[in-house]
């Protein structure tokens, strides 16, 4: 009985409190449409300065006319000029409600666009198709969102990223950037490794060793003038002759006598001999022994026995992702899912899947892209293609190169003389002046679109 009398006077307490508050709305919808009325006046008159200021008392009224309020105080911003950022803040507010419209951020977008803010129209169009789903806001984000600028730098020659760096030529001698074009270390060396964990492997004047971030070097795995067949165990140097890239705290090393082994970013080196090896990815490493390749783990047990013909590897010695990798055999190519081969999949060449997306096949002398079940994604109508990575795959047509998005259409239209694969916004391109870096305008500021 006492909790039902509690909760009758919790309701009475209630309507009362509705009640006491109701011509306090009404005075604040008064004040507020007073304010609106005098403000659409001087709308009219162009007097926007003194619009602004009675549109902006208008706004402290929450009520049903707010975002009315909030539309002719936009007009008002931009009709008055100098309130730019008052008038991107209130678009920045709208956009962040829980019930935006499609057409504030299309606003918005156009807004940027007009002021030559490529990289806040692009935001603002990616967080209209998150938060909407609407099909303009897709197709003019679909349209955009690959815009580009060169980052700084110019080479004579750069790899293919492998992580956030990239090696990089200049006047002979290599080096390392960051995919804006700034460089960490460099161009000094002979040969450069990937840059990784901190460290790159190096060669110059007939040593090879590791350097850090600061292009000091801290350790020695080739020296100088050294006779290597010598017993010396207080020697710390190893008998390496060459190196591969350094990827997920490992790094092929080739010894004296031509055999190549896998040792550790502290150099600890395993005692197995390969005849190859690549670049671990997801792992996995392609290697070849007597004469065979395989596909091993990084513990050192075999996914793929070395029996075959060959792994199909990148430009950077990476040949797994995705659970996928490519095996030649006999002038053909087999697609291979969690060590096991995908029956009735068959194709003139291939390049590795990347982390996501599709990957590069070659059939009858053309190329196209195929998921992991072997199935075509994209036809294959291109004369040379690179495997998807970041939405975008490098594709040739005639002399030039441009690249694909998954749509099949081209995101960025051919214009260049050769292009690599994008990381993280960023992918290298050779234009008439030499290698650049190209950087969607979306990652400028390290936001992202992937």
């Amino acid at each position: 009985m006492a909790k039902k009398l509690g909760l009758a006077l919790v309701i009475v307490a209630l309507f009362a409190l509705a009640w006491y508050n109701i011509p306090k709305l009404e005075s604040a919808q008064k004040k507020q449409g007073t304010l609106v009325e005098r403000a659409k006046g001087y709308l009219e008159e162009r007097a926007y300065v003194t619009a602004v200021d009675l549109l902006e008392q208008a706004a402290g009224f929450r009520t049903k006319m707010l975002p009315d309020v909030e539309e002719l105080l936009k007009e008002a911003y931009l009709g008055a000029g100098g309130f730019e950022r008052q008038y991107t803040d209130l678009l920045e507010k709208q956009m962040g409600e829980s019930g935006a419209q499609a057409d504030v951020f299309l606003e918005a977008a156009g807004y940027f666009f007009d002021n030559n803010k490529l990289q806040n129209a692009i935001l603002a169009l990616k967080e209209g198709v998150e938060k909407t789903g609407d099909a303009g806001l897709t197709a003019l984000f679909e349209k955009e969102r690959y815009a580009f600028t060169y980052s700084q730098g110019t080479y004579d020659d750069i790899t293919d990223f492998l992580g956030a760096y990239i090696q990089v030529k200049r006047d002979g001698m290599w080096g390392i950037a960051n995919r804006t074009g700034q460089m960490l270390i460099p161009c000094m060396y002979e040969k450069i490794s990937s840059y990784s964990g901190g460290l790159a492997l190096v060669a110059k004047d007939g040593e090879i060793y590791a350097v850090n971030n600061k292009n000091q070097r801290t350790a020695l795995l080739k020296k100088k003038d050294i006779d290597l067949t010598a017993e010396d165990k207080d020697k710390p140097v190893r008998d390496v002759i060459d190196f591969g890239n350094i990827a997920q705290s490992r790094v092929a090393v080739q010894m004296s006598n031509g055999k190549w082994k896998r040792a550790s970013t502290s150099f600890t080196i395993a005692a197995a001999e390969y005849d190859e090896v690549g670049t671990h990815s997801s792992n996995y490493v392609a290697v070849k022994k007597n004469g065979k390749w395989g596909v091993m783990d990084s513990s050192g047990d075999y996914l793929i026995p070395a029996e075959h013909d060959g792994v199909v590897m990148d430009a950077m010695g990476r040949c797994y992702n995705q659970g996928a990798v490519f095996v030649r055999d006999g002038g053909t190519v087999f697609l291979y899912v969690s060590g096991k081969k995908v029956e009735g999949k068959e194709f003139e060449d291939a390049l590795p899947f990347n982390t996501e997306g599709p990957a590069a096949v070659k059939v009858n002398g053309l190329w196209g892209f195929v998921g992991t079940d072997g199935e075509f994604k994209i036809a294959a109508k291109y004369e040379e293609a690179l495997s998807f990575s970041g939405h975008l795959a490098a594709v040739r047509q005639g002399d030039l190169w441009g690249y694909l998005a998954l749509t099949g259409s081209f995101g960025i239209e051919p214009q260049f003389a050769q292009a690599k694969s994008f990381y993280s916004g960023s992918a290298p391109v050779l234009t008439e002046t030499g290698w650049k870096i190209i950087m969607l305008v979306e990652f400028a500021k390290g936001a992202g679109l992937f």
